[in-house]
């Protein structure tokens, strides 16, 4: 008598009920499946970076590749290139560098794949396209230098945990000569029509600008479970903390293999042909490689050697292989099986309230982050082009090192928990802490570079306005000269932001010419006037001198003469808090605003466009798990407005209006909050008089 436990019996009756979409025809069909070793190694999420390499990343790759080159049969596909980087660089005991030989001769077999080539799996939806490209080129300039042309261009990408896609995911893939690439979470509604036009596979041509053979991809949707289809299925996980598969024996072997084919089944109905990916992994897996490789191992002969109990069974003859990725799509490819085609389309769940605008400093700090990193490069690039023959040579190779940490802080900021701030609070702070050090660290390399100048013969220092003692705060009768770097490819004129401890100074170009100052009465509280310069002309990668003087000098305390003819400094003028309707205007736009509605409309000039706006709040509470992929998810109430008192200040160089709600309410109530609970702050908008401003 054979005794099932209860729970793989429960298992087993649930994957029979769910066998809707299994194909009733009458003959046998044949269905391979390819089962693929993973880990989802998050860069970060419940740990920080080094807390997850110390404690689970790194035990997993001396686990993984002593298993696997035990035995030929076996595959593992591995994802986020930030965890090599730290392996391979920071860990140099004999027991390490033997696993990193091994790991690079795996590689060379083929047994050992590398998929998507991102230092970390980035975020789809809040990130920007440069972002984006940063991180992918940060990881695959890596594992180039790593591994060589062969295997350091992964040719798979690989998001199964990016929260949506939008119609350039597909494109960037594309342009990286990317043969498939694999998602999984998306809306319920569009994920639920899919699956039931067998559409889990299809040809993705994302851009309207790019041909179909230039910017088309296969795109393939893992049909595991709903949301985190790259875990493995029910009941072949040895590896969960909570509830462990049952270990594969004689006595359980034929319940648990039974039940897995019938998940294998089911799950085959959302393609349409004969081969299934399926995912064997989950988040942290294979710190014990040996127990996931051996039980599945013993799962996968029992079913290939009883074909025939499948057959009777499902009406399917079944068979299990460990794959890679290419071993997998390369057949697909092959067999040339029609497949649909989605032009454009972007695939956006709808959950987690706040993901796309919570923690503005961070993701602010990430974009000026880039900013930093393009001006570091580009000036770094030119120096080591000019003076790499010099004494200076050794220097410039350290700088290049500390560009490439610089780098990789800002890489890590790209994964799906990072700039979301969808982790736990500590490791969102660390994100933040990484961003500042980058910042920091390529300041440096750019005031080092700067000093290099054959024509600089003090000291320089970048200007920022966390550090009064960069501000340009001069004594009377001294000047200072300010060099604008242009890391641009293009030229054009653009506005210099300069924090300063003087309202009233004197900027001029290399020629002598002044150039519009206006004080930005924003920062005054904190003791330091944001003077907005320009516009300045700047060439492309140029380095551009201005200097600044005081507009006023005088040797006699009592007696001050009388300022300049030419204001040096245009202070803006305030309009009335009583006015009802104001406007804001330069050379390209016109913006209406109101104390009734707040933003009125914007008028384009060159398209001769007006477009109506809104300012429009709502307050929404999520009721249970904020992973939620559903459209109608929470509770949710308008925010009303009785009106806008606003300020407009009105200068040559930029004009802002503030607009500060007043008379807030809620339409309806929300699970008890009252309108207490709502801070809606400030709108700001903000036009520069510059031409290359869009």
């Amino acid at each position: 008598m054979t005794i099932v436990p209860f729970n793989l019996a429960v298992l087993f009756v649930l994957s029979y009920l769910c066998l809707g979409l299994v194909n009733a025809a009458s003959s046998t069909q044949e269905l391979v499946v390819h089962v693929m070793p993973h880990t989802h190694a998050d860069v970060g999420y419940k740990k920080t970076f080094e807390g997850y390499f110390l404690t689970e990343v790194r035990p997993i790759l001396l686990s993984m590749t002593h298993t696997l080159l035990g035995d030929k049969s076996l595959r593992f596909v591995w994802s986020e290139v930030a965890w090599l980087k730290r392996w391979f660089e920071g860990c140099d005991s004999d027991l390490d560098r033997r696993a990193q030989q091994d790991f690079t001769q795996l590689l060379s077999e083929g047994r050992l794949e590398i998929v998507d080539g991102g230092f970390s799996q980035h975020d789809n939806m809040v990130t920007t396209v440069q972002q984006q490209i940063q991180n992918m080129q940060h990881g695959r300039q890596w594992l180039l230098h790593q591994f060589g042309p062969v295997f350091g261009r992964p040719r798979y990408g690989w998001h199964p945990d990016s929260f949506g896609f939008t119609s350039w995911s597909p494109t960037l893939f594309a342009l990286l000569g990317s043969d498939a690439y694999v998602i999984d979470r998306m809306n319920d509604d569009l994920k639920a029509q899919l699956l039931a036009e067998k559409c889990f596979e299809f040809l993705w041509h994302g851009s309207q600008y790019l041909s179909e053979s230039r910017a088309g991809i296969l795109v393939h949707i893992i049909n595991g479970q709903w949301h985190t289809g790259y875990q493995s299925p029910d009941g072949i996980d040895w590896e969960q903390d909570q509830n462990p598969s049952p270990a594969v024996n004689s006595t359980s072997v034929t319940c648990i293999a039974d039940a897995l084919v019938a998940q294998l089944v089911n799950r085959s109905g959302a393609f349409r042909h004969n081969r299934l990916l399926m995912p064997f992994g989950n988040d942290f897996r294979f710190r014990h490689a040996e127990s996931q490789f051996s039980n599945l191992t013993r799962l996968m002969h029992f079913v290939n050697s009883n074909q025939k109990r499948y057959e009777t069974l499902f009406n399917r003859s079944v068979s299990m292989r460990f794959s890679t990725m290419h071993e997998y799509f390369e057949p697909v490819q092959r067999s040339n099986a029609a497949l649909p085609r989605i032009a454009g389309s972007r695939f956006l769940p709808f959950y987690m309230q706040g993901y796309y605008s919570n923690t503005a400093e961070l993701k602010q700090l990430y974009q000026n982050s880039l900013s930093w990193l393009q001006a570091a490069e580009t000036w770094l690039g030119i120096t080591t082009l000019t003076m790499r023959s010099s004494s200076a040579g050794p220097n410039l190779r350290d700088l290049e090192g500390v560009v490439d940490a610089a780098k990789s802080h800002i890489a890590l900021i790209s994964h799906h928990d990072g700039v979301p701030v969808t982790g736990y609070s500590f490791y969102s702070k660390d994100c933040l802490r990484r961003l500042q050090e980058a910042v920091a660290m390529l300041q440096r390399v750019l005031e080092q570079v700067v000093a290099m100048d054959a024509e600089v013969s003090s000291d320089w220092r970048t200007l920022k306005l966390e550090d009064p003692s960069s501000w340009a705060c001069l004594d009377m009768g001294f000047g200072q000269e300010i060099r604008v770097a242009s890391a641009s490819g293009w030229s054009g004129e653009r506005l210099l932001a300069l924090p300063s401890c003087l309202s009233d100074v004197i900027v001029t170009d290399a020629r002598g010419s002044r150039l519009p100052v206006q004080s930005d009465r924003v920062l005054q509280d904190i003791g330091v006037y944001n003077l907005l310069v320009g516009p300045i002309k700047l060439e492309p990668t140029s380095m551009t001198s201005l200097f600044v003087r005081p507009a006023v000098v005088t040797t006699n305390s009592d007696v001050f003469p009388p300022k300049p003819p030419v204001a040096s400094t245009l202070t803006p003028e305030t309009t009335s808090l009583q006015q009802s309707k104001g406007i804001l205007e330069n050379s390209r736009y016109q913006v209406e605003f109101s104390r009734e509605r707040g933003i009125e409309s914007v008028y384009c000039k060159s398209l001769g466009l007006r477009v109506p706006l809104k300012a429009a709040f709502v307050l929404h509470v999520d009721e249970g798990n904020v992973y939620s992929f559903k459209s109608k998810h929470g509770s949710s109430s308008e925010v009303l407005i009785q009106e806008f008192d606003w300020t407009a200040q009105i200068g040559n160089v930029s004009q802002k209006v503030t607009l500060r709600p007043r008379g807030i309410s809620l339409a309806s109530e929300v699970n008890g909050l009252s309108i207490a609970d709502v801070d809606l702050g400030e709108i700001i908008v903000t036009l520069l008089e510059t031409p290359d401003d869009r």
